[in-house]
């Protein structure tokens, strides 16, 4: 069967950055399912598998825009203490995450990770980890079949194990342990690391808003 809109799939893949030795997806590679159209896995991944077939195998490269997009300066951030809640200088650490409004678009909220800490301020990056990267992905197409009712009504698991969406399922990534907010900023206990090689296509996989 054809990867086609609301096809299921599972799909078997190793990501490596495009200046690395090309990924295996035998060696190293991760299983996810996901709903094709569904906004499950990056646009540009669920673009350039449409038409695939099972058992296939895909050696692909996704541009920054097809991937986690450009990085974005205006991302890179130094909030003070004050801007949080009263307990944030005790619970705030390097590699922890918070959640604020986008300096260029108060309308949008970013997930921002805490890189420093530094005197009465916070420095903080609201980059995906693979923002600006071209990325290489080796894919196999283990199965495609038609998703049923409960999939396709958000009632059926697609997580998978590792996954290459943009957001996440893991513990504290979708609002789980949040300890209040101020001044336009939330703060989370969840702890998230995206790697390229070896490891997922993005942080998470069933794109947790």
């Amino acid at each position: 069967m054809q990867i086609t809109a609301d096809a299921h799939v599972t799909l078997r893949y190793a990501v490596a950055l495009d200046s690395d030795v090309a990924p295996d997806s035998d060696a190293d590679g991760q299983v996810t399912e996901f709903i094709c159209g569904r906004g499950q896995i990056l646009p540009g991944l669920e673009t350039k598998l449409a038409g695939h077939n099972e058992g296939e195998r895909v050696d692909l490269t996704l541009t920054p825009a097809e991937a986690f997009g450009e990085h974005d300066p205006a991302l890179e951030l130094r909030v003070p203490f004050s801007d949080f809640p009263e307990n944030a200088r005790e619970v705030l650490k390097p590699g922890m995450r918070f959640r604020g409004p986008h300096p260029a678009d108060a309308a949008k909220v970013v997930a921002f990770t805490v890189t420093a800490i530094n005197g009465d301020e916070v420095v903080a990056n609201g980059n995906h980890p693979l923002a600006g990267k071209t990325l290489r992905v080796a894919c196999e197409v283990l199965a495609v079949r038609e998703a049923t009712e409960e999939e396709l009504s958000g009632g059926g698991g697609c997580c998978g194990s590792g996954g290459c969406g943009s957001g996440s399922c893991g513990e504290g990534s979708c609002g789980s342990g949040a300890c209040g907010s101020h001044e336009g900023h939330d703060h989370e206990h969840g702890h998230e690391h995206a790697e390229a090689k070896g490891g997922g296509c993005g942080s998470g996989g069933c794109g947790c808003n």
